[in-house]
């Protein structure tokens, strides 16, 4: 839920994950936040955090309890662990098969040495028979050598 919630309001998404990287056990318990703290890791005001943590608590996704000194807060949604969430192998190993492919044309195209870099973009989109572009490093190395 909380996962939606960031992709969803983007401009969140930040102030949550230092949250997230900055305290530990806050799904499970109050934990003592320093706001000023955070305002210099967001680059930001302390107001704009305390600002943004009544925000986030009208939404209902923290619990926050501002204090002289030290405030507290917690997220009211569990997060899944990772070893709990399913993972549809054929869709991963589609992915992985996709991926590796994209970084075989990605080596190919660094490596190739021979033909023109502007023919072998084409050759990936799906034009077979290109001109030369004469201004690519390979061109500009052929013209040199002959």
């Amino acid at each position: 839920e909380l996962y939606k919630f960031q992709i969803t309001n983007k401009s969140y998404d930040a102030f949550i994950k230092i949250l997230l990287r900055s305290h530990a056990n806050l799904f499970n318990h109050y934990v003592k936040i320093n706001e000023k703290q955070l305002a210099l890791r967001l680059n930001n005001s302390t107001d704009y955090v305390k600002q943004t943590l009544n925000r986030l608590q009208k939404l209902e996704i923290i619990e926050y309890q501002e204090k002289d000194h030290l405030a507290q807060l917690r997220f009211l949604q569990h997060r899944k662990d990772i070893e709990k969430l399913h993972l549809n192998n054929n869709s991963w190993q589609e992915r992985k098969n996709y991926d590796e492919s994209k970084l075989t044309h990605i080596i190919n195209y660094i490596n190739k040495k021979d033909v023109c870099r502007s023919q072998l973009l084409l050759e990936y989109f799906g034009e077979k028979k290109s001109e030369k572009c004469n201004i690519c490093d390979i061109c500009i190395n052929n013209k040199i050598k002959n």
